[in-house]
């Protein structure tokens, strides 16, 4: 009798290499990368004090959080000022840290990371301009509200992320994909380094990042070996 053989898959999925195709294009990256500032640029430039406008600056501060932590999106939707998050003291400037705690995390590895200073002060000009806009008769240290001034739900932070990018820059973007950006990315400009990998991502085990990202660098690794071919060929 032959035992059963557990198949493991290795490599990302084609769904996921499929849509991190559309970033094979460096202005793709690019229009990502930039979304948040623009669509505040935007916000500030028309000079709109409405609830409309602080549900967009709402939804371009989730995609700068994403962008410099993956998190997921349960507790990306479950940030809490009082909670999570770490200010520099009024009227001062500086990057925000979000701190979540390890029984909140879904494999129990606890978030602590800084911002950039951009998005920090992306979030700061939110929280003191815009997020007061959403409180709808209510005080919530919820960072994204709903229009009734509660915490939104996971799913609707999902949904409206989804909707928010493609509305804005045309790209097909989930609140998922970003982790798999952040791993794909990284890996391709730094082949084999999974271990940083694996703390920014926030697995237990390394051996999670490998299977998860193996061949993401592939493509990249065999364009430098052939870098380094050339230098030894002679001239056709």
């Amino acid at each position: 009798q032959f035992k059963s053989v557990k198949y493991t898959h290795e490599g990302m999925t084609p769904k996921n290499r499929a849509r991190l195709a559309q970033f094979d294009h460096p202005a793709s990256i690019a229009v990502l990368v930039n979304l948040p500032q623009k669509v505040v640029d935007d916000i500030e430039a028309n000079g709109s004090l409405k609830v409309a406008a602080a549900r967009r600056m709402q939804l371009a501060c989730a995609v700068a959080i994403l962008l410099n932590i993956p998190l997921r999106v349960k507790n990306l939707a479950s940030l809490d000022l009082d909670q999570h998050i770490q200010r520099p003291a009024a009227g001062k400037s500086g990057s925000w840290r979000i701190s979540v705690i390890s029984s909140q995390v879904k494999n129990e590895v606890p978030i602590d990371a800084l911002l950039d200073e951009p998005t920090s002060a992306l979030l700061q000009l939110y929280c003191q301009k815009y997020r007061p806009l959403l409180f709808a008769g209510k005080v919530s240290s919820g960072l994204f509200l709903s229009q009734t001034g509660t915490k939104k739900g996971e799913g609707a932070v999902a949904h409206q992320i989804s909707t928010f990018i493609k509305r804005e820059s045309g790209l097909t973007v989930n609140a998922h994909l970003f982790r798999h950006i952040a791993g794909f990315f990284y890996l391709r400009a730094n082949p084999g380094h999974y271990e940083t990998v694996r703390r920014l991502l926030g697995h237990k085990n390394i051996a999670t990042t490998i299977a998860a990202y193996t061949g993401a660098e592939t493509d990249h690794s065999f364009q430098n070996y052939y870098g380094i071919l050339a230098k030894f060929k002679k001239p056709s």
